[in-house]
């Protein structure tokens, strides 16, 4: 596609939807539009009507408002219990195992796109965080050594690259500095593709077809994040112009609503997301949740410490994945808990290990805002933790030994062991009715 008059990003300067301002106030409608028109589907019994996608978005949205319980329990069992669930939504639905195999399907067509060494990769969905995850693999160098040396990409690829190197870059600057080199090469294709027709740009994907609406939202959002980490203006405004132009039209549906939703609304922690917790040697630690923060420390070194930040009494669900084997010596809220496959149905907190996936699958009923979970291994271990420590609570100090006292005591103490409730609430003969905060 070849414009008649050259276009650059300096012209967009000035045009309505190239400020921040601008955006923020386009993002809080598309929100509240959002939330509007999945509660009429709702009202109107059309649960059907509605993806996985939809719903998360939808969920998301409310808890960021205080509102997520009454989100949860908005969604009827139709769904929660239905074929239409995968991994995305088990941060509030619970069934973990199950869902666990899903997210596992999705490792393997990340690891498979990853060995194909295209560019196309980048435009991938979740890909950032999966580069990050398994940056110390070969595949992973493969691929952006092979991308960083090539000269020629599509606007849609040029915004993927973009995107995964912002993303990344205050992550691991040394991992993507190899795509410096094709940056220019990246916006230049992405500028060379561009028009503006009445106030709206409009991106030329390829010889036939111009850009969706999803592909025009992830390329601004890919030249916003350029612009502000190299402090563009230019490029900032043209990222907003594209956002802009893609969403202040017509009226918006829930699908389109809900697949920029990532992309438009920043910080909302309450969206599933991965969390990067650290490595083994070469083994990613990572978690698939809701949460705000999760911090994975080592210390002593044959102790795993989780810290997970969520709201007082709420509940949610965590899968930890590239844990060791700690055999069943597991602390959470202070009591050593034993292994249930009914743990999600109390009304507690409770966990199952998968050996054979390394999985750690966690029921987190929060009785404070930062829980702490620990994991006790047989052995020291070596950990390279993303935690910054200046922000990771202390460690609660071990309990001061008893005095001595003169006389012994006319009964034993009962042990944890001899007190099936000191182990974990889920231990009970009779099964602890569902939280509605499930």
């Amino acid at each position: 596609y070849k414009p008649t008059k050259k276009f650059t990003f300096d012209l967009v300067a000035g045009i309505k939807g190239t400020s921040d301002s601008e955006i923020r106030e386009l993002t809080t409608k598309i929100r509240y539009s959002l939330v509007e028109k999945v509660q009429s589907a709702l009202a109107q019994a059309k649960i059907d009507s509605l993806s996985e996608t939809d719903i998360t978005a939808y969920v998301a949205e409310l808890a960021s408002q205080g509102k997520y319980n009454q989100a949860i329990d908005s969604i009827p069992d139709s769904f929660k219990k239905g074929n239409k669930r995968t991994y995305i939504s088990s941060p509030y639905f619970d069934n973990l195992v199950s869902m666990s195999r899903s997210l596992s399907v999705q490792t393997e067509k990340y690891a498979s796109l990853v060995q194909s060494n295209s560019a196309e990769v980048f435009t991938v969905e979740g890909i950032s965080d999966y580069i990050l995850r398994e940056k110390k693999s070969l595949a992973v160098k493969n691929l952006i050594e092979t991308v960083s040396k090539a000269s020629e990409f599509s606007p849609f690829q040029a915004a993927g690259i973009i995107s995964v190197y912002t993303n990344l870059k205050g992550k691991d600057s040394a991992l993507v500095q190899p795509l410096e080199a094709v940056i220019e090469t990246c916006v230049n294709s992405i500028q060379e593709n561009c028009k503006t027709e009445n106030g709206i740009i409009k991106i030329q994907k390829d010889a036939e077809n111009s850009m969706d609406i999803f592909e025009t939202v992830f390329t601004g959002d890919a030249l916003q994040k350029l612009g502000k980490l190299q402090e563009n203006k230019v490029l900032v405004q043209a990222g907003n112009l594209m956002i802009y132009s893609s969403l202040s039209g017509a009226d918006t549906s829930i699908r389109t609503i809900a697949n920029i939703y990532p992309i438009i609304v920043k910080n909302n922690y309450f969206y599933p997301h991965t969390e990067i917790l650290g490595w083994y040697g070469s083994t990613c630690v990572w978690a698939w949740t809701c949460a705000k923060s999760i911090f994975y420390t080592q210390e002593p070194a044959n102790t795993a410490n989780i810290f997970i930040d969520f709201p007082l009494s709420l509940t949610h669900y965590i899968m930890l994945n590239g844990i060791p084997n700690f055999h069943g010596k597991i602390e959470i809220q202070s009591q050593m808990f034993r292994t249930d496959p009914r743990f999600e149905t109390y009304n507690s907190s409770g966990y199952v290990y998968q050996n054979s996936s390394r999985s750690l699958f966690i029921k987190s009923r929060h009785k404070s805002k930062m829980e702490l979970i620990r994991l006790f291994y047989d052995r020291p271990r070596t950990f390279e933790t993303t935690a910054d420590l200046s922000k990771v609570p202390q460690l609660p100090k071990p309990p001061a030994p008893e005095p001595k006292k003169a006389e012994p005591e006319a009964q034993n103490p009962v042990s944890a062991e001899e007190n099936p409730s000191e182990i974990s609430n889920s231990e009970s003969n009779t099964p602890n009715s569902t939280s509605a905060e499930q």
